[in-house]
């Protein structure tokens, strides 16, 4: 099992950053797909067992060398550009198409929680269809459909303006309940169904450990902290003219729906360990911040 090499398409991303170090620490040999000339390979070049490769993902070509010698891929896209649903498209089926005809023995997709419903977020429709055309490939597959990642909260921007202004800012509603989920307890889960035929021709919903809110986000700072923060709710206007209409279209369904989860059942099933955001926020050094004199360095994160 341990011999077989895996090929993660979008390894610098959130996801992806988190299946390369999982896969890798397990001793699988992993080749981590970065993008040509972004210098974004340093990360991964003194990792034991990762192999980062430039690989241009709408080059048709570049793809196919890429998949030699690969037994499962991983897909964790995200698209780009003016249309970024319809890029992720194009990508993912170029690469689902490419793992077929190099006969990849398992694919592991990254999609997002209630992908199959009508959302109306384009990233998160194109990954429905998505899904489809991966199960009808031929290839054994595990689904993956992850909430909302809380890595964000740990994000340079969000750090630096709690720890330097005692500022959260966020469009997200302050009573908005959402399963946060920790990227490396999704690469965990991806991890077992290399190893559980369980897994196999099946799509799992994954979220944190329970519902949370950024009131209550707001409290678990300040108490690891030691002193207040406070909220400003970032107007979403704001977010479609700085990230486009399919984040702020997100953030919107997000507002009106909530984005939840129970994961008791999957949680038992599967004796999973789920990060909650207190620890989450601890092992990134948030319990320590207030000790420094709130100093702030990006090489800190």
């Amino acid at each position: 099992m341990y011999h077989k090499n895996i090929l993660v398409a979008g390894a610098t991303g959130t996801a992806g950053r988190a299946y390369v170090e999982v896969f890798s620490e397990s001793g699988y040999r992993v080749k981590a797909t970065v993008r040509p000339g972004k210098g974004k390979g340093r990360v991964f070049t003194n990792t034991k067992g990762v192999e980062p490769i430039e690989v241009d993902l709408r080059n048709k070509n570049a793809i196919e060398i890429a998949m030699r010698d690969t037994d499962i891929l991983v897909v964790s896209i995200l698209g780009r550009g003016e249309n970024p649903a319809a890029d992720e498209d194009t990508i993912t089926r170029m690469l689902v198409d490419a793992a077929k005809r190099a006969k990849v023995e398992h694919i592991i997709y990254t999609s997002v929680y209630r992908a199959n419903e009508k959302t109306n977020v384009p990233h998160f429709e194109v990954k429905g269809h998505l899904e489809k055309y991966i199960e009808s490939s031929g290839i054994p597959y595990t689904i993956l459909r992850p909430c909302t990642f809380m890595d964000a909260l740990n994000a340079d921007w969000i750090k630096e303006s709690v720890l330097q202004k005692g500022v959260l800012a966020s469009p997200t509603d302050l009573e908005t309940p959402i399963n946060y989920l920790f990227s490396k307890d999704l690469a965990q889960f991806a991890l077992l169904s290399l190893s559980n035929s369980e897994l196999i021709g099946k799509v799992f919903n994954l979220g944190g450990p329970e519902p949370i809110t950024y009131k209550e986000i707001i409290r678990v700072m300040s108490d690891l902290l030691g002193r207040k923060i406070t909220y400003h709710q970032i107007p979403i206007n704001q977010v479609e003219e700085q990230f486009g209409f399919d984040m702020a279209e997100m953030i919107r369904y997000f507002n009106k729906n909530g984005f939840t989860f129970d994961m008791t059942l999957t949680k038992e099933k599967y004796s999973l360990t789920l990060t909650t955001i207190n620890k989450f926020l601890k092992d990134c050094g948030w319990g320590t911040a207030s000790t420094e004199k709130n100093s702030f360095s990006r090489r800190e994160i």
